[in-house]
């Protein structure tokens, strides 16, 4: 009896789970491994985009990221991976170009106007003082007492070299007017070739000039004064 009824058992069991297994949802395929990060990064990057003004600044970019987007959460609620996956990608790519076009560009600056010109500076002449050179009468030989002087007078030319100097012959008053004039002239030339020569001071920076009787500095009808009017003396000058 058990034996007969316990087939139609069994058969009616068979049935029953199959009638169920083919009433069950079919299962899903499971996540990718890393996609679900992927599809976050995907979500962040648009809301960044969405939050920079992405719709006014990158319209076409956001648009298309935004329809990605759409197509993304549908297809992975509809558990479509793969599909999901291609959306992902373009989300993020489009995502951030659109935050790349909205990002503030930093100001320049603009360019610094150009220094004003300095103005050339002309370099003036120191002015030295130097003491006179005696000669013995009617001579115009440099004495060995003079290139004590004379030797200052070339240091001086040589370390400032736009010093020029004027070099005066005097001469007492004894002999004509002509004479002395020549002897004086004689008298600056001599102190010129000496500077010249021990020092290579230029020709152009030394004016040997010749004035004669004409401008004594003490007077000649005394021995002491015609000695103090046989002189050379210097003047420092600019062109």
């Amino acid at each position: 009896m058990v034996y007969r009824y316990g087939k139609w058992v069994f058969i009616v069991m068979v049935c029953l789970g199959l009638a169920i297994a083919g009433c069950a949802p079919a299962k899903k395929p499971g996540v990718p491994i890393g996609l679900t990060a992927q599809y976050d990064e995907a979500k962040r990057l648009f809301q960044q985009a969405t939050e920079m003004g992405g719709k006014d600044c990158a319209p076409v970019e956001y648009a298309e990221a935004q329809v990605q987007m759409d197509h993304a959460d549908h297809e992975w609620g509809e558990a479509q991976y793969d599909e999901a996956a291609q959306s992902i990608a373009i989300v993020k790519q489009k995502s951030i170009e659109a935050i790349e076009k909205c990002r503030p560009k930093p100001e320049v600056a603009p360019p610094a106007p150009p220094p004003p010109e300095k103005p050339e500076v002309v370099e003036k002449p120191p002015t030295f003082t130097f003491a006179p050179v005696y000669f013995d009468a009617g001579k115009a030989d440099i004495r060995s007492d003079a290139m004590v002087i004379l030797d200052r007078v070339g240091a001086a030319l040589n370390e400032y070299p736009v010093l020029k100097v004027e070099v005066a012959g005097h001469s007492d008053s004894g002999g004509s007017e002509e004479a002395n004039m020549e002897l004086s002239m004689k008298r600056a030339r001599s102190v010129a070739i000496y500077l010249e020569d021990r020092f290579g001071i230029s020709p152009h920076r030394i004016k040997a000039v010749g004035y004669g009787e004409s401008r004594p500095v003490a007077d000649n009808s005394t021995v002491e004064g015609r000695r103090m009017n046989r002189r050379v003396e210097f003047r420092t000058f600019e062109d």
